[in-house]
């Protein structure tokens, strides 16, 4: 199969399965935020934001490192992959740590910050942190042999298994605490399907802890896990400032706002999930090779991106539909879709320098924009509120794109002087 039809159709099948996934995912949305209102979907999105920051941490880059060795040595694919869950199932221990305490320093409150049962509901999400090391470990088998359908498979099942718990929970007009659970049950689900497809392919799964291997995949991820770490808290802080600083109602608005341009986001993602293995591929051919895919996926993410934007500028006053005071969103959610060429064509240079093997020159960009974003946050969020962080958002996106593109230009005029 040709590079280009096997990135279409494991993209194809990303985006299939994300479909099915995105509709049981905005049911749960409608079901919370129609039936029980923006308070609770602030409460909601509270729990829900500040658990799933941690899964960077959990997820730390470790794939891409796994799937350039594999790539390299195909015999070890089954040790890379137990070395690699056990050190993921550390890093899950070690952020639910991390997440109590978060909770325990900041102040208990009832509108603004974090009530109790927000704390606790927080907690309960954070024993996802344990299916989203298996199940990323196992992503790295599907994408390296790109096999996609088995990890969409199993998170459509999981996602499904959500969508029915939620639905009991609203009817039951259940408090954050039981919806939170009807998230670990769905996770769990998608957990134990996608290792039974793993073991298929390479036999044992369970997890190995020997410290120098562990060790010496964690510091070959260091640059790009703390990368991809700082990249997600400048999307994030938006959403955390305002947890901490405005009201529930608002923290749903804008909770409801950025779900919805989260969703366009997955296109850049599963596109380049498909195109990262065969970059690593052509780039040991020669760069010019890799040049040429990285100018092809450019042209593609465009024109997608662009549509995006239109799409997702067009049905914003939709939102209104789904409660009258949801009608609030629409505008972040204009402001944020303004930015979708600039998250496609950064995923597209970030995965471009990790394959040309400079992932070090991410961090200095990565912890710039992580800077600019929380100072603007800070002094803008109190006066403008969630306005203020669609904003930021844009901005910070727009720097990042900007510092990335000149070590990509650079190298490709290194090659270019090589190959003339």
């Amino acid at each position: 199969m040709s590079a280009k039809r096997t990135i279409a159709t494991n993209t194809i099948v990303q985006l299939i399965g994300k479909a099915v996934n995105t509709t049981s995912s905005l049911l749960v949305t409608l079901l919370i935020a129609r039936s029980l209102g923006a308070d609770f979907y602030g409460e909601f999105t509270k729990a829900f934001v500040t658990a799933t920051l941690f899964f960077i941490g959990i997820d730390f880059g470790l794939n891409a490192i796994v799937v350039r060795r594999i790539v390299k040595d195909q015999a070890n694919e089954q040790e890379e992959f137990r070395n690699t869950l056990g050190l993921r199932l550390l890093f899950a221990v070690a952020s639910l740590a991390l997440l109590a305490v978060f909770l325990l320093l900041v102040p208990t409150s009832v509108d603004q910050g974090y009530s109790a049962r927000v704390k606790l509901a927080t907690l309960i999400f954070g024993l996802t942190f344990f299916e989203h090391a298996s199940f990323t470990t196992a992503n790295s088998i599907f994408q390296r042999r790109l096999q996609y359908a088995k990890s969409v498979l199993a998170s459509v099942v999981g996602s499904l298994v959500v969508l029915g718990a939620v639905a009991v929970a609203v009817a039951a007009k259940a408090d954050i605490r039981i919806v939170a659970l009807s998230h670990v049950a769905g996770s769990l689900t998608m957990m134990a399907i996608a290792l039974v497809f793993v073991k298929d392919m390479i036999g044992k799964v369970s997890p190995t802890f020997v410290w120098r291997k562990m060790m010496g995949l964690f510091k070959e991820a260091l640059p790009l896990g703390f990368t991809l770490l700082l990249s997600v808290l400048t999307t994030r802080i938006g959403i955390i400032v305002l947890s901490l600083l405005k009201s529930n109602a608002e923290v749903g608005f804008y909770g409801l706002a950025y779900r919805a341009f989260d969703v366009a986001l997955v296109f850049p993602t599963f596109f380049m999930n498909a195109t990262y293995p065969i970059m690593v591929e052509q780039a040991s051919q020669g760069r010019d090779k890799l040049k040429k895919i990285v100018k092809q996926s450019a042209a593609v993410l465009l024109v997608v991106s662009l549509l995006s934007t239109a799409a997702l500028y067009s049905i914003s006053p939709l939102l209104a539909f789904i409660r009258e005071e949801f009608g609030q969103a629409q505008t972040p959610l204009k402001i944020l879709s303004l930015s979708l060429p600039l998250f496609f064509l950064t995923s597209l240079l970030q995965w471009t320098i990790v394959t040309l093997k400079k992932e070090k020159v991410l961090i200095p960009v990565y912890a710039a924009a992580t800077g600019l974003n929380l100072t603007a946050n800070l002094l803008l969020i109190p006066r403008y509120g969630m306005l203020a962080a669609a904003a930021t958002t844009v901005i910070t996106e727009a720097a990042i794109l900007f510092l990335l593109a000149f070590p990509v230009l650079q190298s490709f005029r290194r090659i270019d002087r090589e190959t003339s």
